[in-house]
């Protein structure tokens, strides 16, 4: 997958608005390989942003345990919920993953998903 042309600045600096004024831990935006394309968690974050994007996309693409591979997985913990996404880009025609942690007690985190996609569909 090569990643040409694309307005990540853009796209980081929206992304990064959205965490800092939600309720989120943070997202990280990488390819279907787990390849990290942006990522708002600090550098001093306890969440291993590499190893959760590999891990992420190891779940919607490799283990399928013969289902067609999933657009959404939510995986809930006491603490907190990972929330994987499929996200397509019609303008490159890829298809991304949006990994978002949010507080497991978070109401409605999903308008705050739905407006990192947005962003990513609409700059990507």
């Amino acid at each position: 997958m090569k990643i040409i042309n694309y307005n990540v600045d853009k796209v980081q600096k929206q992304m990064d608005l959205i965490v800092q004024d939600s309720e989120i831990i943070g997202s990280i935006l990488c390819s279907e390989e787990g390849l990290i394309i942006i990522d708002t968690f600090n550098y001093n974050s306890i969440y291993n942003s590499e190893t959760i994007a590999a891990m992420a996309a190891s779940m919607m693409f490799s283990h399928t345990f013969g289902f067609i591979p999933p657009n959404e997985i939510i995986l809930t913990y006491d603490n907190e919920k990972v929330i994987i996404r499929k996200v397509f880009s019609k303008k490159k025609n890829l298809e991304f993953l949006l990994i978002t942690i949010v507080p497991s007690k978070l109401r409605y985190f999903r308008r705050h998903i739905n407006k990192l996609a947005k962003i990513i569909q609409k700059n990507i």
